[in-house]
């Protein structure tokens, strides 16, 4: 028999690198044993019905308060009050820069207009 070119079994069960699903019979084979190990000590508390309920930055929450059913993307399209007022105070910058501008311009205008009347 022939050995394989990348080595005996031993060596490719041992080996760390670029093997990312080498464990995974190990942990799903033994994942009821592992829950009882560690318990629920990975499970926060945000991802329990309870708290969601309570926590306005859940879906649950409108559910609840609400007494109906909302899409999913409800809560995609939220903007901050923070965002509004940095925004509007963009805005009226930008509004005050193109005055000054548009001035520049029509008085750009005005001249190349003299000019060509002239000529």
């Amino acid at each position: 028999m022939t050995q394989r070119p990348w080595g005996p079994l031993y060596k490719r069960l041992f080996e760390m690198d670029m093997h990312p699903g080498k464990f995974y019979y190990l942990f799903a084979r033994h994942r009821l044993i592992l829950l009882f190990w560690f318990g629920h000590s990975f499970i926060y508390d945000y991802n329990l019905m309870s708290s969601m309920k309570n926590n306005p930055d859940h879906l649950a929450y409108f559910n609840a308060k609400y007494s109906r059913k909302f899409p999913r993307n409800t809560l995609n399209w939220r903007t901050s009050a923070h965002y509004l007022e940095i925004s509007r105070i963009y805005t009226v910058e930008m509004i005050k820069k193109l005055a000054v501008i548009e001035q520049e311009l029509a008085e750009e205008h005005r001249r190349q207009k003299a000019i060509a009347l002239i000529n």
